[in-house]
C-alpha cells in the first residue's frame, strides 16, 4: 500500500500557464493543489498525474518573462509539498486516462482526501532558527531577566545580545546580560544595529547619515561611510548584506541600493513608486536567504532579491519591527510578537507565557530577547 508521496515543484516560466496570475488581494504567495487527469478532468488516483496552480500575488508587474528568476531566489516558493493521505483505499480507481500508469485498474472510482504539509527544500532554511519551523503550537519558558533599562535591542546567531544605552552607545551582552564589549563615540550616536554578521556589525547615525562596521570587540574596522557622498541625503532604512555588502534605501529617489566597502553601487532596484504603485517610507530593513525586506509600518512588508529586483507585498503585516526567519516573519504590533507565515499566508499571536508589554525584540539562537521597560527577557523554545 502506497503511505505517502511527494511531488517536488520547479517553478519554471510557461506562457500557456493560465493560472500564474497576478492576486489582487492575499498579501503574500500561496498554492493551490488541483488533481487533474490528463485532458484537464478532475483526476481520480490511477494516474497519479498532478498539476500544480499557483497564484502569486504582487508580483513585479511585466515580470512574466523573468518569473523563473523570480521565483528561483525566492526561498518561500521552492517548496516541496508532502502528499499524505488521510486514508488509502486497498484499491485505486482508475481514471481512464492514458498517463502511462497501471496502477489501479478496473477498480471503482473514489475520492481521496489529504493533507498538505510544506517544507522548504532552500538550504538556508535548514539553518533557520529552531523555533521558525516548528508548528503552531510553539511553547516557549523564561531562561534569563536582565534587569537593567535600554533603548533597543538586536541579538546575532551566536545568542549574542547587543542593546543601545540611553545615550545612545552600543553594548554587547552575553545571553544572561553580562556586559563584554562596548561602543562609545561621542562623535556617533547609534540609531540602528545590524548584528547579522556577528563578525562585522553595521552601526547607523541617522543624525549624521553615516555608517559604521565593528568588529566582535565593537572595535570600528572602517572610517565611517557618508551617505551624503553616496548623493543619499535621507535614509530611514539600512541593512548587512552577504559579501561585505550593504543595503541603503533613498527616501527621495524611492530605490533600494546596496554598495560594496568600496562604496561602488552593485545593485538597484529602480524606482519602487513605479514598480509598485506606492510611495513608501520604509523604517525598518532587514536580509535574509539572499531577499530583502523593507517595512513601511502603514503599508506592510515589500520583499526583493539578494539583486533588488521587487517579489511581493505582504500588505497584511503592519508591523513596527520585523526579523524574518526562513519562510516566516517575526514581528511587533501593539506591543505584542507575531509570526506570519508567508507560505500558508497564517498569522499568530506568539505566546510567551507571561502578560508582558514589549517594546522591542531580538532573535537569538533558539530564544527571543523581550525588552521591556524593566529591561530583558530571555525566552527559550520548550522543547
Amino acid at each position: 500500500m502506497i503511505k505517502s508521496m511527494m511531488l517536488l515543484l520547479f517553478c519554471l516560466p510557461n506562457p500557456n500557464m493560465e493560472t500564474m496570475s497576478n492576486a489582487s488581494e492575499g498579501g503574500g504567495p500561496h498554492m493551490n493543489l488541483i488533481k487533474t487527469n490528463a485532458a484537464g478532468q478532475n483526476l481520480t488516483l490511477s494516474s497519479f498525474s498532478y498539476s500544480v496552480k499557483s497564484s502569486f500575488s504582487h508580483l513585479a508587474p511585466n515580470s512574466a518573462s523573468n518569473l523563473a528568476p523570480n521565483l528561483a531566489l525566492n526561498p518561500a516558493l521552492n517548496l516541496a509539498l508532502h502528499l499524505t493521505p488521510n486514508s488509502f483505499p486497498n484499491s485505486f480507481p482508475n481514471s481512464g486516462s492514458n498517463s502511462g500508469s497501471n496502477i489501479g485498474q478496473n477498480q471503482t472510482q473514489s475520492s481521496v482526501p489529504f493533507q498538505f504539509q510544506f517544507q522548504s527544500q532552500n538550504q538556508h532554511h535548514k539553518q533557520a532558527h529552531q523555533f521558525s519551523q516548528s508548528s503552531s503550537q510553539e511553547k516557549f519558558e523564561l531562561a534569563h531577566v536582565i534587569n537593567t533599562s535600554f533603548s533597543s535591542i538586536e541579538a546575532d546567531k551566536m545568542g549574542f545580545c547587543y542593546v543601545t544605552t540611553e545615550q545612545q552607545n552600543l553594548l554587547k551582552l552575553s545571553s544572561k546580560g553580562d556586559t563584554l564589549y562596548s561602543f562609545e563615540d561621542k562623535s556617533f550616536l547609534v540609531s540602528h544595529v545590524d548584528a547579522s554578521n556577528p563578525l562585522k556589525v553595521l552601526v547607523y547615525d541617522r543624525n549624521q547619515n553615516t555608517i559604521k562596521f565593528l568588529d566582535k570587540t565593537l572595535t570600528p574596522i572602517n572610517s565611517p561611510i557618508s551617505l551624503d557622498d553616496l548623493q543619499i541625503p535621507v535614509s530611514n532604512a539600512v541593512a548587512s548584506s552577504r559579501d561585505n555588502l550593504f543595503w541603503v534605501f533613498d527616501d527621495n529617489v524611492q530605490e533600494l541600493k546596496k554598495y560594496s566597502r568600496h562604496m561602488k553601487e552593485v545593485a538597484n532596484s529602480g524606482n519602487i513608486t513605479a514598480l509598485t504603485g506606492k510611495n513608501i517610507q520604509p523604517t525598518a530593513m532587514c536580509e535574509s536567504n539572499a531577499n530583502v525586506y523593507l517595512l513601511d509600518t502603514v503599508q506592510g512588508v515589500f520583499q526583493f532579491d539578494y539583486l533588488g529586483t521587487f517579489l511581493f507585498h505582504f500588505k497584511k503585516i503592519r508591523a513596527e519591527k520585523i526579523k524574518v526567519m526562513g519562510t516566516k516573519i517575526l514581528y511587533l504590533k501593539n506591543k505584542e510578537l507575531h509570526l506570519y507565515d508567508t507560505i500558508l499566508l497564517d498569522e499568530q499571536k506568539i505566546d510567551l507565557n507571561e502578560p508582558i508589554a514589549v517594546l522591542d525584540f531580538a532573535v537569538g539562537k533558539n530564544s527571543i530577547f523581550v525588552l521591556t521597560v524593566k529591561g530583558i527577557r530571555v525566552h527559550r523554545v520548550v522543547k
